[in-house]
């Protein structure tokens, strides 16, 4: 009857042990795939500022001349919206900003 409770007993750890195993695999790859979100989005966010910069060549106008300047200089950013509005002539595209 021991050797049998024994058993039992040494079968029950090794599954324990089987499932740690499983959790601290897991656990490493939670944390290796992690490091490369945070490192996927600060180039995303380096690649950002640098579309930001080349966008800054295009100008929208007075009231809109900060979007082209870097991040740090910006005092605030505003939506840009411009509203198709119908042309007489159909081969002439005219846009009117609101």
């Amino acid at each position: 009857e021991i050797a049998s409770a024994s058993q039992e007993q040494s079968a029950g750890v090794a599954q324990i042990n089987n499932a740690m195993n499983q959790l601290n695999q897991a656990t490493q790859q939670n944390a290796s795939a992690s490091e490369e979100l945070a490192a996927t989005a600060e180039e995303l966010g380096g690649q950002a500022e640098q579309l930001q910069d080349l966008m800054g060549f295009f100008h929208l106008g007075q009231e809109h001349q900060h979007l082209g300047q870097p991040p740090s200089q910006r005092v605030q950013n505003r939506p840009v919206s411009f509203m198709a509005r119908p042309s007489e002539n159909p081969d002439e595209a005219e846009f009117q900003r609101f």
